[in-house]
Formats: structure tokens, sequence, C-alpha cells
């Protein structure tokens, strides 16, 4: 049977209920039982033991009150420094453990596997990040060799176009040699 947050709470209320109301039973019957014997020295008697019962009942509910309180917070507290680890990209701490299998428990299961899932995101984005750095550098020299090759064709083009020009120039010299 699982136990939550707000069953454990019920369960401290009924028992305060029961106590108080099982209190009243027995002192109701008990002055009933010293209404007919008018014995004072019994009547007090009652009177100190319904006070003893009132006060170990008030005891009783908050013990039970302070324990609950105590699990509640000290969950809670757990889950506040594991999030805000994980608010701060701290992804490296470990899960989170609490052994409850009400509310808190489903969601220490949620809050570790939601961790889990985004330390793998992260982990896949850094990957993705390399990669494409990579591709940039390779790209960069890519554009870097493109550019000295570019350059060596435009140098071989102002070569050719100048060795044709100079035998442009020496053939219409040899023309102009002939027609004389």
């Amino acid at each position: 049977m699982r136990f939550t947050i707000r069953k454990k709470l019920m369960f401290s209320y009924l028992l305060l209920i029961f106590l108080f109301v099982a209190s009243n039973f027995i002192v109701n019957s008990n002055l009933i039982a010293v209404t007919n014997d008018s014995n004072q020295e019994i009547i007090e008697s009652v009177r100190s033991s319904i006070d003893d019962f009132t006060y170990i009942t008030i005891i009783l509910g908050l013990t039970i009150a302070l324990v609950t309180s105590h699990l509640i917070k000290k969950s809670i507290n757990e889950f506040s420094i594991a999030i805000h680890a994980m608010a701060e990209g701290d992804f490296t701490g470990d899960d989170i453990k609490i052994k409850q299998k009400d509310e808190f428990g489903e969601l220490t299961e949620s809050v570790n596997y939601m961790k889990k899932n985004l330390k793998n995101l992260i982990s896949q984005v850094n990957e993705t990040a390399e990669q494409v750095s990579t591709m940039s550098i390779q790209l960069y020299e890519g554009a870097e060799q493109t550019s000295v090759a570019t350059k060596d064709i435009v140098t071989s083009i102002q070569t050719v176009t100048v060795n044709t020009e100079d035998q442009s120039r020496r053939l219409q010299e040899l023309v102009s040699q002939f027609k004389v």
C-alpha cells in the first residue's frame, strides 16, 4: 500500500480525532459513573486522568505533525539543492535519493530522469558543436587552397597574355621584314 503525503496527513488528523473522541467517551462514561456515586475523590481522579490523557494526545499529535513536516522539509531541501545545481549547469552530482513511495518518490524519479536526459542532450550538443567547428576549419582550409589556386591561375593567365603579346609583336615584326 502506498502512503501519499495526503494520506499521511489524513491519517494523522484522523488519529487525533479518534484520540479526542476516545478521551471524551472515557471522560463521559467515568463522569456518569462518578455522578451516581457522588464521591468527590473519584471525580478528581477522573479529571486528573482526563487531563493526563489530553496532554498525551496533544504531545502525540504534535510529534506526528513535527515528524511529517520534517520529512516533507527534508525532501524539499534535497530537491532544491539538486535543481539549483542543474540550473547552474552542473549535471555531475549524484541522483536524488528519496526512498519514499509517495509523490516525492515519483518526483524524484522524474527529476533524475530529466537530469539524465538533459546531460545526454548537452553531450550531443557539444559533439555537434565540435563537428561544426571541425567542418568550419576544413571549409576555411579549402577556401584558402582555392584562393591560392585562383592566384596561381591568374598569374599563369597573365604570363600567357604577356607571352602571347610578345609573340604577336615578334610575328608582326617578322611580317614587316618580309614585306620590305
